[in-house]
């Protein structure tokens, strides 16, 4: 059997027979507890992403593997290279890191157990976040068109306008956008164009495929002098249309 351990503080060599480390003067005294390197391989693997398996170790700095596991999956590489690393190394290597230069195998089932719950816990949490995620994806695409068909809408209030004057000066709907006086500004991204459509009476708002090349009429009705504007969503999904649209 080898001659020397690491030390649990600092990881530095020391002689097994040492009370204290040398470099860090922490104790050597065995803590008792074992660390089963099955235990911490299966970790490193199915949790490593998290950190479990250094918690399962001792080691608090596991802490960071959660940090980073947002930051590109950098810490589930790492954890990835920490599994062939366990898996490759000779059980009084590992004995002598981990255990103090003692093996104890007959308390590794408490480590096996500790693993399958630790893997358990991540598969359940990945679940749950994958649950929320079906749920709040489909939530936030239909707010985001929703906003999209609005800024369309805005943007036709100048068309609205401009007809509405042309309406009141002659009586007529005028035969186009520019007869009207009406002068398009920067679109909103969602938008390819603004048209009028003479027969129908109606301004369309054309959007892009940001909203799969719909559209949305906004029709204009004299009655007795009063004119009105009336939206009509056509072909446009309903849940992305106001209320005031979905007839």
């Amino acid at each position: 059997m080898e001659e020397m351990i690491y030390c649990r503080a600092c990881g530095r060599e020391i002689h097994r027979t040492a009370r204290s480390c040398p470099a860090c003067g922490a104790p050597v005294a065995s803590s008792g507890r074992y660390k089963d390197k099955t235990a911490a391989t299966l970790l490193a693997f199915f949790c490593g992403g998290f950190g479990i398996h250094r918690f399962y170790l001792g080691q608090w700095w596991g802490i960071f593997y959660i940090l980073f596991s947002f930051c590109f999956g950098l810490s589930f590489f790492v954890a990835f290279i920490e599994f062939i690393v366990f898996l490759c190394t000779s059980q009084e290597s590992w004995d002598n890191k981990y255990n103090e230069g003692q093996g104890n195998p007959g308390t590794g089932s408490n480590g096996i157990i500790w693993a399958v719950v630790g893997i358990a816990v991540v598969f359940v949490m990945v679940a749950v976040l994958g649950i929320l995620a079906a749920i709040a994806l489909p939530a936030y695409q239909s707010h985001t068109k929703r906003a999209l068909v609005s800024e369309g809408l805005t943007a036709a209030s100048g068309a609205k306008a401009s007809v509405a004057e042309y309406i009141a000066s002659t009586g007529k709907f005028p035969p186009s956008l520019d007869a009207a006086g009406y002068v398009p500004s920067d679109l909103p991204r969602a938008v390819k164009s603004i048209d009028l459509d003479q027969q129908n009476q109606a301004i369309v708002i054309n959007y892009n495929e940001l909203l799969n090349n719909k559209s949305i009429a906004i029709a204009a009705r004299l009655n007795k002098g009063t004119l009105t504007f009336t939206c009509y969503r056509m072909e446009m999904n309903i849940s992305f249309v106001p209320s005031s649209c979905r007839n």
